[in-house]
């Protein structure tokens, strides 16, 4: 009990000491924290003359922190002993009872009073001198024009302290007689409805009431002022046509002048009157600088009252040509083009589109008259057009583009586009119907229209001035051979290598009188494909070599080669859906991404297991590529039924190996499309088709050997029926009738 009960005690004892400790330093630990953020090192700052009458002045300053007052210290003299005057809780101070125009200095310093009385203070201000000043010999200070127009002017001016008001004088002459417009309260002043450039003198006063007498300040000294119409803000920008000089619309102006100089100060005289706000100068030296000006005017009483002249701005009327000689060509990682370099071009800009009729996009600009494209990919067709420039005063003076022509690959398209269109259906209406209501014949859709088709591609193409429209294939084949124009020619021979849009004849009875015709789609080392209608009844493809016996010749229409490139090279772009469509195949597959991420893996696989080794045939690396192709998709759970995609693929990887590949499609009766690789490895020709489980590469004999399966064209008989002249007439006759066909066809 006893040991508890001083413990207890103890206790207590502590807690109660720990209290009056507590409380005891409490205040001075707050008053120590306010008194070290009190700063005797600083100064007051800015202090001023706030106000001032004839008997009095007013100082303020800038609040200093933690202050508890502030010292007011003055001196009769600037450098003299200062004597303490007051201490004031706010940053101002007012002295009355002076007298006036006597001139006294002023200083502050701030200070901090503790619990304990003690002060602590700031240094001081800096000295200020302040004089009490009688009202009538002050002065207004600060009279401008602040503002104008073409019929106003605005004043403004400093206050006079104690003044109760000011008023406004006017005179047309500086030392006239003035004239008293208006009192206000006010230290601005708008005059209106003035004459454009008429000149006024203006003063002003303050005033203020004294025991009920007006006392007066003195004048300012007078200040001119002069309504006038603001000084328009030129540009001048140069083109291959003229200088177009432009401005912005000045308020009350009646019309505009335009000056001209041959230097920037030399002597400018007006070369036009306008009522506009922009001016082209058409009658120029081209290459030639020229200086520009202009005011403005307003009619006032019959004269024109003008604006001050803009600043001088130069303008050239430059001289740059369009291009031309424009050439290109599928390197083996980009698109190269090239043109003919025109004088005075600053640079080239070059504009590419992915179909004729598509918006043309700005890839790039040349300081050179060449440009290699190498953001391009594997099986596009790239349209072009370039411009030169010429850099002029920060701006740059644009020729004409080139030319952009017949495009072989609209062509091309527009053939591809009838894929699959049969005669057995009656799919091919549409081209029947076509020819004939452009050429004004009346043929059946079971008529032999294999150079209907040919015809009808011109014209939805809208290249009819260069490809020859008929239906019978040896008077179409003559017009290209006794061409006398550019538009077209004719082309032949074993070994003549054709473009994609050229137009081909097929001799399979081998007399030197073609039986059959179609389209050039595309050409890829030795291999020829075709397009064609009334193939097997049909619009589809043909693949053979360069010097197939049967083809007679070809009809080389005028393209614009540097139109329509088909990028066949090398490129880092990766299969896509573009790509797929450019070959014919039809839109992207599911699971294109997710196998295309495994083509660098497979590729890399091909070159180190086979790629290097000399003694693998063509035939082993496409066996390997496609055991490689199926294990990248049953890999990643892909379908090996998307055989659009692994035609692209193995395509792809073909080019890789230098192995010569065409991809083959064909579209059954339900629209679903199928692809495959058609390749000649060793002189021999194989199918090559991933969706098979087994026998995927398969060795075949090229459609167009077949002379036993060709397709025959209408007799001559047939023809002279279908034009509607008698069986009986002669051969003259006949002749001379097919021949009005063909020529009303190539009008």
């Amino acid at each position: 009990m006893k040991k508890t009960f001083l413990k207890n005690v103890r206790t207590g004892l502590a807690v109660a000491l720990s209290l009056a400790i507590g409380i005891a330093f409490m205040p001075l630990n707050t008053m120590e924290a306010h008194a070290a953020s009190f700063s005797t090192a600083g100064a007051v700052s800015g202090i001023y003359v706030s106000g001032y009458s004839d008997t009095s002045i007013k100082l303020k300053w800038n609040a200093y922190s933690m202050a508890t007052g502030y010292e007011v210290f003055r001196c009769a003299t600037k450098d003299g002993e200062f004597k303490r005057m007051n201490a004031v809780s706010a940053p101002k101070f007012k002295r009355t009872g002076l007298t006036p125009n006597k001139t006294c200095y002023y200083k502050v310093r701030a200070y901090y009073k503790n619990s304990n009385g003690t002060l602590s203070y700031s240094n001081y201000s800096a000295v200020v001198a302040a004089t009490p000043i009688k009202f009538s010999d002050c002065k207004v200070s600060g009279l401008k024009r602040a503002k104008r127009s073409y019929s106003t002017i605005t004043l403004t001016w400093n206050s006079v302290p104690g003044a109760k008001g000011y008023e406004v004088y006017k005179s047309s002459k500086k030392k006239g007689h003035y004239t008293k417009l208006k009192s206000s309260k006010k230290t601005s002043f708008k005059r209106t409805k003035l004459t454009t450039n008429t000149k006024c003198y203006y003063k002003v006063r303050a005033f203020k009431k004294v025991k009920g007498k007006t006392v007066y300040t003195k004048f300012t000294k007078p200040v001119a002022a002069t309504p006038k119409l603001k000084t328009p803000g030129v540009s001048v920008s140069s083109s291959k046509t003229g200088i177009r000089v432009s401005w912005g619309k000045v308020k009350g102006a009646t019309g505009y002048q335009v000056l001209r100089a041959a230097s920037q100060n030399g002597e400018y005289s007006a070369i036009k009157t306008t009522s506009g706000t922009s001016f082209t100068n058409s009658s120029v030296t081209t290459n030639e600088d020229y200086y520009y000006k202009v005011r403005a005017y307003r009619k006032v009483e019959g004269s024109k009252k003008y604006s001050s002249s803009s600043s001088p701005m130069v303008g050239v009327k430059a001289s740059i040509a369009k291009v031309g000689g424009v050439s290109a060509s599928s390197k083996d990682t980009c698109i190269g083009l090239t043109w003919a370099a025109v004088s005075g071009a600053s640079g080239y800009e070059v504009f590419r589109a992915t179909g004729s009729n598509s918006n043309y996009t700005n890839v790039g600009s040349a300081s050179s008259a060449a440009f290699n494209d190498y953001n391009v990919a594997h099986g596009l067709t790239y349209y072009y057009k370039i411009r030169a420039y010429k850099s002029i005063n920060g701006a740059k003076i644009y020729g004409d583009f080139s030319s952009v022509g017949f495009s072989r690959s609209a062509v091309v398209s527009t053939a591809v586009a009838w894929l699959g269109c049969k005669e057995s259906n009656k799919s091919n209406k549409p081209i029947v119907d076509l020819y004939n209501s452009n050429m004004g014949t009346k043929f059946s859709y079971r008529t032999p229209w294999c150079a209907i088709f040919v015809s009808a591609v011109a014209i939805k193409s809208g290249t009819t001035s260069i490809i020859v429209r008929g239906s019978y294939c040896p008077s179409v084949i003559n017009v290209y051979k006794k061409s006398t124009v550019s538009n077209y020619k004719y082309g032949a021979g074993a070994n003549y290598v054709p473009k994609a849009g050229d137009v081909i004849f097929f001799d399979w009875n081998r007399n030197g009188v073609p039986d059959h015709t179609g389209l050039v789609a595309s050409v890829s080392g030795n291999t020829v494909k075709t397009i064609e209608g009334n193939y097997s009844d049909a619009v589809g493809y043909r693949t053979f070599s360069v010097g197939y016996r049967y083809v007679q010749g070809y009809g080389l229409p005028n393209y614009d080669d540097a139109n329509g490139i088909l990028f066949t090279g090398r490129s880092n772009a990766s299969v896509g859906c573009g790509e797929l469509a450019a070959m014919g195949i039809g839109t992207e597959p599911e699971g294109l991404e997710d196998l295309g991420s495994e083509y660098d893996f497979v590729e890399q696989n091909v070159e180190e297991d086979i790629g290097e080794s000399e003694a693998v045939s063509d035939y082993d690396k496409m066996v390997y590529m496609v055991s490689k192709v199926r294990a990248s998709a049953e890999t990643e759970g892909i379908d090996c039924a998307e055989t659009q995609y692994y035609a692209a693929f193995i395509y792809k990887l073909c080019e890789e190996e230098g192995i010569e590949a065409s991809i083959m499609t064909v579209e059954d009766e339900e629209g679903v499309t199928h692809a495959w690789i058609e390749v000649c490895l060793d002189d021999t020709w194989y199918t090559v088709d991933a969706s098979k489980e087994s026998d995927q590469i398969t060795e075949f004999t090229p459609e167009s050997t077949d002379v036993d399966g060709a397709v025959d064209e209408p007799t001559e008989e047939d023809m002279l029926n279908a034009l509607g002249v008698d069986e009986e007439a002669t051969d003259d006759e006949a002749t001379e009738a097919e021949e009005t066909e063909v020529e009303g066809a190539d009008e």
